[in-house]
């Protein structure tokens, strides 16, 4: 039996991403693991998230083409699933 698919938190993905906090080693963790497994799944509303939190929220604010970047990354390391109707 295969494991059950994760979808990963925007809270996780910030803190992956943010070496600054204090949260930064047990996301990028979680979230490696995760992808290792091919566990990991994210939604179009965590890469929307994560890219304003990284962009406008944060003290230490990431520059547009580093996060586009990031979210690049995101997206080919895990499967991504969009909004739709069903």
């Amino acid at each position: 039996m295969t494991e059950p698919k994760v979808l990963i938190d925007t809270n996780v993905l910030v803190y992956a991403y943010s070496p600054l906090s204090n949260k930064h080693a047990a996301a990028t963790k979680t979230l490696s693991q995760a992808i290792e497994s091919d566990r990991a799944m994210i939604s179009v509303q965590n890469l929307v998230e994560f890219s304003r939190v990284m962009s406008e929220k944060l003290p230490e604010k990431t520059p547009l083409s580093k996060v586009r970047m990031h979210v690049m990354e995101l997206s080919e390391a895990m499967s991504v699933f969009s909004y739709h109707a069903d």
